[in-house]
């Protein structure tokens, strides 16, 4: 139970024992629906919005399907960082991983835009080790780079697909890239699953 038996709006899905809600159109009700929304996963295998760098010959970025072990939070696929041969983000001959995926966007010039995606993470969960981090940079004109998340500190329940939501607000009418990176430092105790990211999406929230 999701715990959301209140509003009409919404309605309990859960996977896995996984719950959230998921907006539903109930006639005569004032519900908020986000509007001008661009959605991107990773169907057929697709990863054409991506630019994919780093990593080494057998721990990289690349769509991967459920069929072929993989995990998928909408759909069949997702875009996997690691082995798919062993599901695991440890190379073989003991070198380090830095790999970043970046999604290129064009933010509308407005308030209430935001940068929604799922992901799925098992890394070393040691603060000082493997840090994955996204990180938003523009790039019309160029600026720093805006880290927007880090799974450091741990937060805890690795493993599972977590929701991560974004405001845009300060990136109002720029391209920007969206980095996903992961730098493990080192090519030891890298044995868990690695990360999925799927179902990204920018939106105008609701007022």
């Amino acid at each position: 139970d999701a715990k959301d038996p209140l509003d009409v709006c919404t309605r309990d899905k859960c996977t896995n024992r996984q719950c959230a809600f998921q907006r539903v159109y109930t006639p005569g009700a004032s519900c908020c629906y986000p509007v001008d929304t661009t959605t991107f996963g990773f169907e057929g295998g697709q990863a054409g919005a991506f630019f994919l760098t780093g990593g080494t010959e057998t721990v990289r970025w690349a769509p991967l399907s459920t069929a072929l072990g993989g995990k998928a939070h909408g759909g069949q696929w997702s875009l996997y960082l690691g082995d798919p041969a062993t599901h695991t983000y440890q190379d073989p001959g003991g070198l380090a991983v830095d790999a970043t995926a970046t999604w290129t966007i064009e933010v509308p010039d407005a308030a209430g835009y935001l940068l929604e995606w799922w992901q799925w993470v098992d890394v070393e969960t040691d603060p000082t080790r493997d840090p994955f981090t996204v990180s938003i940079v523009p790039v019309e004109p160029v600026e720093a780079a805006v880290e927007v998340f880090s799974n450091k500190p741990f937060y805890g329940y690795p493993g599972t697909w977590r929701h991560v939501l974004v405001p845009l607000d300060e990136f109002a009418g720029r391209v920007v890239q969206v980095d996903f990176r992961l730098a493990t430092g080192d090519g030891i105790l890298n044995d868990g699953e690695g990360i999925y990211i799927d179902d990204l999406a920018t939106f105008k929230g609701c007022d």
